[in-house]
């Protein structure tokens, strides 16, 4: 499957401009999505380049635990891997071609390594549980996804897959982050189909949307991919080299004929492997160092106090004493000390 993406020029949209302008972009991004969805039979090919080569792992890290499709309709499930010498599919632990009356209905792609599963025209009993399971005769992995088949007829708002990057997450300055959410349309033309990302500021109580495509387009990034002729879209917000201006919450908005869809996403400082702030802060060796000097000068200070403490009283009262005339603390000069 061949994908693309794009970005806008870096100047900044605010939502509270005129509706001409709005419907515009709209237009502009439905145009954008259908230029860049493309149907191709080897999904998993453009996750090739993941995991490690000559290790048994799954290659495409953001495969659905749910996934949709239309009855009567084409559907493919992918299962991406890498490092295996051998993979089956179950439904419902029964394996591959569990009771199908008709295996050229629902087959898996022997050209690509058993990695997708076809369906020609989904049923309704269809709907239930499929595990891919992959090996190399050593070890083995695995991974169940639920399917559930929608009629024709579809007359409800997007849903959301199951996607485990479409999630809060905590990122250190100067990070890289991805996000990747998905959603099923239904089936249909899709004209009226619209997938896209904007961003939340909140400053001084104040609340400003900013559209990505009108942001740096050196930190921000988007992709879209279309799966099973365009009843399921998914999108990729790349965000990279992270600054405290990038620290903000994140809408994916999914549109089509009955309704709206929309998924906050915060983006907060932090450390994903659970380092505090604090800790971050201190492992700068700067700090360190300047901590470790405030921390050998303590007993110095505290020593020389208690040594020279009358000498210093003494110094004190020789260099400040009180005017017999205002009572006031002045600074004594060597005549009015004689």
């Amino acid at each position: 499957m061949t994908v693309d993406g794009f970005t806008g020029d870096c100047k900044i949209f605010n939502l509270r401009r005129t509706m001409e302008n709005t419907l515009y972009i709209y237009l502009v991004l439905v145009f954008t999505l259908t230029l860049f969805s493309v149907d191709g039979k080897n999904f998993c090919e453009r996750f090739s380049h993941n995991g490690k080569d000559g290790v048994l792992n799954f290659t495409n890290p953001d495969m659905a635990d749910i996934e949709f499709g239309t009855q009567q309709q084409f559907k493919e499930m992918h299962c991406c891997a890498k490092g295996y010498s051998h993979m089956m599919w179950y439904k419902n632990n029964q394996p591959y071609p569990w009771k199908l009356t008709d295996p050229d209905e629902t087959y898996m792609e022997g050209d690509y390594g058993n990695q997708t599963l076809t369906f020609q025209h989904l049923l309704t009993r269809d709907s239930d549980y499929y595990t891919c399971v992959a090996s190399n005769g050593t070890h083995t992995i695995s991974h169940t996804k639920q399917l559930l088949v929608k009629p024709m007829q579809f007359t409800e708002k997007p849903i959301q897959t199951a996607t485990p990057h479409c999630q809060d997450v905590k990122r250190l300055p100067g990070g890289n982050v991805t996000f990747y959410c998905e959603f099923y349309f239904g089936y249909g033309e899709g004209q009226d189909d619209m997938l896209f990302w904007y961003k939340i500021n909140k400053t001084d109580g104040e609340v400003t949307y900013f559209w990505m495509e009108e942001l740096n387009n050196n930190t921000y990034r988007t992709e879209f991919i279309y799966r099973d002729k365009n009843e399921t879209k998914g999108t990729y917000l790349y965000i990279s080299n992270i600054t405290s201006v990038e620290y903000a919450t994140y809408m994916v908005k999914a549109v089509n004929l009955h309704g709206d869809v929309e998924v906050p996403i915060k983006l907060t400082y932090g450390d994903p492997n659970g380092v505090t702030e604090w800790q971050y802060i201190l492992g700068y060796p700067g700090v360190m160092i300047a901590l470790g000097v405030i921390i050998l000068l303590i007993p110095v200070i505290i020593v020389g106090y208690c040594k020279f403490k009358l000498d210093v009283k003494l110094i004190w009262k020789y260099k400040f004493a009180r005017s017999k005339e205002t009572g006031k603390s002045k600074l004594c000069d060597r005549n009015d000390s004689e």
